[in-house]
């Protein structure tokens, strides 16, 4: 990939000045030779990882989500903290922080690791003693399931802003 970037017949540097101001521009060479292999190298990885769980998982969909329930700490952190590393976070602390000042924009990662850190201290051993897989089952089991539809709706709710939010973050990456 990197040797036909550098040396290949798609090296012309209007080709290469036109896909970078138009990142929709996929009739080039250097579009389907170089990143064309590189996107179907990645989907075929991520297909043959995708089937090699199936023997790990046990065929429990349970497994495939919480990994039987018995991750160690170490790998559950980095977990827990990448999930919350999206541009929406990322872009926007630094957009607060530069407008504004410096606490503006370490609000918010201060408050999700406060947030982390709590949850596992004082929510996680009920959560995983219940043995539920999402916050509207903890719902229905306490309250019933007009409760469990409810908190549904808000969660689906909460993750479309998020979703928008980062599209938002993406579209500043390439404007």
């Amino acid at each position: 990939f990197g040797a036909h970037f550098i040396s290949g017949p798609s090296n012309d540097v209007s080709t290469i000045r036109q896909f970078i101001s138009d990142p929709f521009f996929y009739n080039s060479q250097f579009f389907l030779e170089g990143y064309g292999i590189a996107v179907a190298v990645f989907a075929g990885i991520s297909c043959l990882i995708g089937l090699l769980t199936i023997f790990f998982v046990k065929g429990k969909a349970e497994n495939f989500f919480v990994a039987g329930r018995s991750l160690p700490l170490w790998i559950v952190i980095p977990t827990l903290a990448a999930q919350s590393l999206d541009s929406n976070a990322l872009l926007g602390n630094v957009d607060l922080s530069y407008k504004f000042h410096f606490w503006d924009g370490a609000v918010l990662p201060i408050g999700l690791g406060l947030s982390l850190i709590l949850n596992g201290i004082f929510l996680a051993r009920h959560v995983n003693n219940d043995n539920v897989l999402t916050l509207p089952d903890i719902y229905a089991k306490r309250y019933g399931k007009t409760v469990e539809i409810l908190v549904s709706c808000v969660t689906i709710t909460s993750f479309l802003f998020l979703l928008a939010g980062n599209l938002v973050g993406k579209l500043l990456c390439v404007s």
